[in-house]
């Protein structure tokens, strides 16, 4: 992946406002075969690059671009435990369409999956903002 911007937030970030704006994954990884435990926080930053505003090539960064749209839109891992494996991604709620929940988990979820630098991923939990949840009308009674 051509990951152009920073996707690990710093030691000891939390979203603002008590996240109450964001989405919040809960990961634990498992890393590829061949990949060296140093990779983790790599991979880290990959997954949340993956899943909300990275690329796997080179793009345009010039006067015009996207680029100040995607540094906002970006979502940052953070609570890195390279031990355990574990870390949170962190993102805007309004990176994802209201009411649109297997956009949602496609995005959290899917685009990680197929990444070459896993071997495997647990998404153990999903925090989800309230704007997300009164979206989902009678599907909002699963979301906790």
């Amino acid at each position: 992946m051509a990951v152009q911007l920073n996707y690990i937030a710093p030691k000891g970030w939390e979203p603002p406002m008590d996240g109450r704006d964001y989405l919040i994954t809960y990961l634990d990884i498992e890393l590829a075969d061949g990949i060296p435990d140093e990779k983790f926080r790599d991979a880290a930053a990959s997954c949340a690059a993956e899943s909300s505003t990275g690329t796997w090539t080179k793009v345009y960064a010039g006067k015009d671009s996207g680029i100040k749209m995607a540094e906002k839109m970006k979502a940052v891992a953070y609570d890195l435990n390279p031990e355990k494996k574990t870390f949170k991604i962190a993102y805007r709620s309004d990176l994802f369409e209201e009411g649109n929940m297997a956009g949602l988990l496609a995005g959290v979820a899917g685009n990680i999956d197929s990444m070459k630098m896993l071997k495997a991923f647990r998404l153990i939990d999903i925090k989800f903002p309230k704007n997300i949840v009164n979206s989902l009308g009678s599907n909002a009674l699963y979301c906790t």
